[in-house]
């Protein structure tokens, strides 16, 4: 697994040496490829492009793309609506810790919502808070992973 992660996020060849060298992109695919590592259902991102070149960043939007599209939750914190608007299919808008607007890019450029899948933009600390006030979430189980992104 780690080999294949390794080449999925062009870091073989980066392999051995000490993580003080990376870039921060390159620290950026690292994280991504740690977060993959365990093959979780649901993966939280905040601002996972933040500082990579544009073809790492081609290579990470397909990535999370490609999770969505395996039936994972991705739930990507962005404030950079570009990025969103490629890494997410349905979107949650959030100011001052509430929610005001929800759905589709195009149906939020055009005034409508849907309440289907969210995008959560908060810091981690109100990120289980936010779920938690989600109708149909049971529960929110939280890992302390401070600094992980």
């Amino acid at each position: 697994m780690v080999d294949e992660l390794l080449e999925r996020f062009e870091l073989t060849a980066a392999a051995n040496r000490r993580l003080g060298g990376y870039s921060k992109g390159m620290r950026q695919k690292l994280k991504l490829a740690q977060a993959l590592a365990h093959d979780p259902d649901i993966l939280f991102m905040d601002e996972p492009l933040n500082g990579m070149d544009p073809v790492s960043r081609h290579h990470a939007i397909a990535a999370i793309r490609h999770l969505g599209e395996e039936g994972r939750t991705v739930l990507v914190s962005s404030h950079i609506l570009p990025e969103v608007e490629l890494t997410c299919d349905l979107v949650i808008m959030m100011a001052g810790g509430s929610v005001y607007a929800d759905g589709t890019l195009r149906d939020l450029r055009a005034g409508a919502g849907r309440d289907d899948q969210y995008l959560v933009e908060t810091t981690a600390g109100q990120a289980a808070a936010a779920l938690r006030q989600v109708e149909g979430v049971a529960s929110v189980a939280t890992d302390s992973l401070e600094g992980a992104w």
